[in-house]
């Protein structure tokens, strides 16, 4: 039926040639289309945005550093002393009162034996008394 020249050319090699001009029109739109900027009101806007919390504590920590570089400047001397006191301070001392000494009575050695030695022992049991711990009053 169909009768096959030798001038045609093959399948694949056809394929080949047109792929190849669809990839370079690509890209040749592809090159031209990234080269054009669309200046829109929504560009426009983004390049100049508000500041936000982070730009501020930026701003902040630099004008830190800054200052913090720099160095201090010395305190100024101060001036001469020209105020007088209001109170002087007076002649008089402040001393703490004289205490009254107690006259000492001297005792006889034989009454300072007596005291020493005073064992009445009934004054001594009322004073002191063992409570009952397996009384009534117990735990």
């Amino acid at each position: 039926m169909f009768k096959m020249s030798k001038n045609r050319r093959s399948i694949p090699f056809l394929l080949t040639v047109y792929v190849g001009i669809l990839g370079a029109l690509a890209l040749s739109v592809g090159y031209a289309y990234s080269s054009i900027t669309f200046e829109t009101e929504a560009g426009a806007a983004q390049s100049r945005r508000e500041k936000t919390v982070l730009d501020e504590r930026i701003a902040t920590a630099r004008e830190i550093k800054d200052a913090l570089r720099r160095p201090l400047p010395g305190p100024e001397p101060l001036g001469p002393i020209t105020a007088k006191l209001a109170n002087p301070a007076g002649s008089k001392i402040a001393s703490a009162p004289e205490k009254k000494s107690r006259p000492k009575i001297k005792l006889p050695s034989a009454a300072v034996n007596a005291m020493a030695m005073d064992q009445d022992r009934s004054r001594l049991s009322d004073s002191y008394t063992v409570p009952d711990r397996a009384g009534s009053g117990g735990w």
